[in-house]
């Protein structure tokens, strides 16, 4: 793992459950990352995409999970980018809501890696 990025927020009219999450970092892992998720859990949505910005093409997983002893479901994201024949970024992104699933897809726009 060459860098890492992590951020939590609760919302104002969040259900008490987890706050949104988005956690980022480079390594040499090609696909997706795999989101821990334990329990009773279903995947209930899926959609992949393309998305083009500044680092190039990042590949997305939005998909949509509900645990069956919860009434509530979480919205989650996993992309991916190649920036290097051997590095990449991976990043994983919880919600409770669509509309952060939506910004989280937003965000991924506004990646720049800086050199030191």
């Amino acid at each position: 793992m060459y860098g890492q990025a992590h951020w939590e927020q609760n919302r104002q009219g969040e259900p008490r459950g987890s706050p949104s999450s988005f956690a980022m970092w480079m390594g040499s892992e090609k696909g997706y990352s795999r989101p821990a998720l334990g329990g009773d859990v279903r995947q209930v949505e899926l959609r992949e995409c393309s998305l083009q910005t500044r680092l190039g093409f990042f590949n997305v997983g939005l998909f949509v999970v509900k645990w069956r002893s919860a009434k509530d479901q979480t919205h989650l994201m996993v992309a991916q980018a190649r920036i290097a024949p051997d590095a990449s970024i991976q990043i994983i992104a919880s919600g409770q809501d669509s509309t952060t699933q939506t910004e989280f897809v937003s965000a991924l726009r506004t990646i720049v890696i800086t050199s030191r």
